[in-house]
């Protein structure tokens, strides 16, 4: 405000607000969060939007991000399948992500289209997504054979249990507890309806078009 910032578009999350039962879930979810990074995220946003410091501030909630980046848990999910230690999953889940491309382009639209003024957007790449569709991808994109069947999530849980009384014990994290399983195995749903409605927001990348060349760039790096 003091330097005279007209325009300010803000990065937050989908994880703002907490999950509901409609999926997929869209801009009308506003609970907070009940985790601190939520809840962190959510407050911001409400300083961004209703704090008067800009005429014209703007919310972008990206869902789960991917390009050619060693971070995250993408990147952790393709070594895990090249090293043959990932499970198959079950299909059942379905979750959103979007390509940071895409991120930067939907914060342009936002930034220069008046009516984007005061408003919050989701964004993603059009894309519904399982576990076990990213799994098979990946596979793919490596080169591997596809594999039919999958692990039963009953063996799954039980192997995440243990996981939990390994981490109680030892004072570390397993690489398979019941946060984790959660995580594979729990849906994460979006829509950007609102933004490709208002603002005309067309994604141009994919998850699978992506894959080989995040895969380059994980191989490179190695």
């Amino acid at each position: 405000q003091r330097a005279g910032v007209k325009r300010f578009v803000y990065f937050s999350s989908v994880k703002a607000v907490a999950e509901t039962e409609r999926q997929p879930m869209d801009e009308t979810a506003d609970l907070p969060a009940a985790d601190p990074y939520g809840q962190s995220k959510y407050a911001s946003e409400q300083l961004v939007l209703h704090g008067g410091y800009v005429p014209h501030p703007v919310v972008i909630r990206p869902s789960m991000v991917y390009g050619c980046s060693d971070k995250g848990n993408l990147p952790r999910m393709v070594n895990a399948v090249r090293r043959g230690i990932f499970p198959p999953l079950p299909q059942g889940n379905r979750r959103s992500m979007v390509h940071v491309d895409d991120v930067a382009a939907a914060a342009i639209l936002a930034a220069e289209r008046p009516q984007a003024a005061g408003q919050i957007y989701i964004v993603t790449d059009g894309q519904c997504y399982s576990t076990r569709d990213i799994y098979d991808m990946i596979r793919a994109a490596l080169g591997k054979p596809p594999l039919n069947g999958s692990v039963p999530l009953a063996l799954l849980r039980l192997a995440a249990k243990f996981g939990d009384c390994f981490g109680r014990l030892a004072g570390r994290r397993f690489p398979l507890d019941s946060d984790s399983l959660d995580k594979l195995t729990g849906s994460a749903w979006y829509s950007s309806d609102k933004i490709r409605r208002d603002l005309g927001f067309e994604p141009e990348h994919t998850l699978r078009d992506t894959l080989p060349e995040i895969i380059r760039y994980l191989s490179y790096l190695a």
